[in-house]
Parts: structure tokens; C-alpha cells; sequence
């Protein structure tokens, strides 16, 4: 096991209107996306990723600025998933913090969550709540099958979902590949837009590497440093509402 680098490139683009995601169904009739709340004939089986498992992830984050641009970031991290212990944790090199660590730990059997810096030897930690249920990782039910796709001599077959959201005032565009045989979560292709003006909100396109079964070492993942013990509850930290995949559960791109 190792730390990933987190590479904090900055890029400004012009935000813009543009179709939701290139690929996901339309009607005949009309230029948005088709959203079924029940699975067609012919589609696949919604599936749950396996019970415990971890990952490596690479992503490109882009999000407005104030000024009406957009700032992409490129990272990558590693991940570990517990469904059975209810617990998630996620953790990362951070350059901005001279060359320090940052980590996340997600406990929902008792709704709080940890975020963990370490810099030059010094550990800072924050507490928060977290609301709700563990977030399972499945395909949705309301998910459209867009169809199959193969790597290689159909050495890896992945399904392909399209996944649509409202919100408040955004609307959530995703378009999800998983590997047909054991739920396994390959790549993201999302895009949040105003509801209203289409104009493009965030963007963020992910994958997944390096799958393997079980928690090899969960010390590791899910043990509180003694910087953690006897700390109160704050607001969630801003770094995490800017993070990856964040929602109202938190899910960081699990």
C-alpha cells in the first residue's frame, strides 16, 4: 500500500452550455435526457459493489469559480469500502499542504466523519456529522442501460448506465461504466448544470484501478489517531464540500 500524489494543476476554461453527457439517451422529440423509473426488457440486473473492497481512483474535478470560469483539478487517491462495518475511508497526498497527507474517515454507526491532515510531522483533526444511511454503492433504480462495452477480446465486459438527478436549482448528468461480472466500478462521466440556464456547474470524469477484494489492513483505513479522541463535532470542513464527489452524503467518490 502507498499514497498517491495529488496534483494540484490548475486549468480555467470558459463555463458554457453544453449537452448533458455525449452518449446518453434522448428522446426523438427533444434534446434532454430520458429518465425511465423502471428498467427495460432487456437490461441487466442492478447490482451493489462487492461487501468490502479497495481501490485507486484518478480524477479530473472542474468547478466554477466566482469569476464564471472554471478550475479543474487532476488527483488521484486510494479508497477502502466497508458495507458490512459501515465504514468508508479515503486518503490522499496533498501537495498544498507540503507534501502532508490528507485522509477521511467515514463511520455511519456512529454518524461521524474525521478529516485527518498531517503536515511536517504535526496532526491536525476535524470532526462532523454525517446524516442518513450508510450510501450504498449500487446502481440505481431508476439507472437507463445504455449497453455493453469490451476491452480487449471481450477480456473485460462493462455495463453502461446513465444516471440523472434534480436538485434545488442543478440537475445531475452521469453516465457509469461497472464490469458486468462482480458490480465493479471502472469510470464516471458526470456533469451538473442550472436547471434553469444550462450552463455547466462542475464536471467530473473518474476511474478506478487496482480493485482488490477485502480490507487488507483496516488499522490502516478506519483507526482514529489520538488527535481525534475527545474532540467536538464542527461544520464540515471546506475542503470537503469541494472535494470529490461530494453530496448531501458525503459519498467522495467511494
Amino acid at each position: 500500500m502507498y499514497f498517491v500524489a495529488f496534483l494540484g494543476i490548475l486549468v480555467t476554461v470558459s463555463a458554457a452550455r453544453l449537452p448533458p453527457i455525449s452518449g446518453a439517451p434522448t428522446r426523438p422529440d427533444e434534446a434532454g435526457p430520458i429518465h425511465l423509473n423502471e428498467a427495460g426488457p432487456m437490461d441487466p440486473e442492478r447490482c451493489c459493489a462487492p461487501a468490502q473492497y479497495t481501490t485507486h481512483l484518478s480524477a479530473n474535478i472542474a468547478g466554477v469559480l466566482d469569476t464564471g470560469k472554471l478550475s479543474t483539478i487532476f488527483t488521484k487517491g486510494r479508497v477502502a469500502y466497508d458495507s458490512i462495518n459501515e465504514l468508508i475511508g479515503r486518503e490522499i497526498i496533498v501537495e498544498n499542504l507540503s507534501n502532508g497527507t490528507e485522509k477521511v474517515i467515514m463511520d455511519y454507526n456512529k454518524l461521524k466523519g474525521y478529516y485527518i491532515t498531517t503536515k511536517q510531522g504535526v496532526v491536525k483533526c476535524q470532526k462532523f456529522a454525517l446524516e442518513g444511511k450508510f450510501p450504498q454503492s449500487c446502481v440505481p433504480d431508476d439507472a437507463v442501460f445504455i449497453g455493453q462495452a469490451s476491452l480487449g477480446d471481450r477480456a473485460l465486459v462493462a455495463d453502461q448506465w446513465y444516471i440523472t438527478k434534480t436538485e434545488d436549482s442543478h440537475t445531475t448528468h452521469q453516465i457509469v461504466s461497472v464490469k458486468t461480472d462482480g458490480c465493479v466500478d471502472l469510470s464516471s462521466n458526470m456533469r451538473i448544470v442550472d436547471s434553469n440556464t444550462g450552463m455547466e456547474l462542475q464536471s467530473d470524469v473518474v476511474y478506478w484501478y487496482d480493485f482488490k477484494l477485502g480490507i487488507d489492513d483496516p488499522g490502516r483505513w478506519f483507526k482514529l489517531p489520538a488527535e481525534c479522541e475527545g474532540i467536538k463535532v464542527t461544520k464540515l470542513p471546506a475542503q470537503l464540500r469541494h472535494s470529490l464527489g461530494y453530496d448531501e452524503k458525503l459519498k467522495l467518490f467511494y
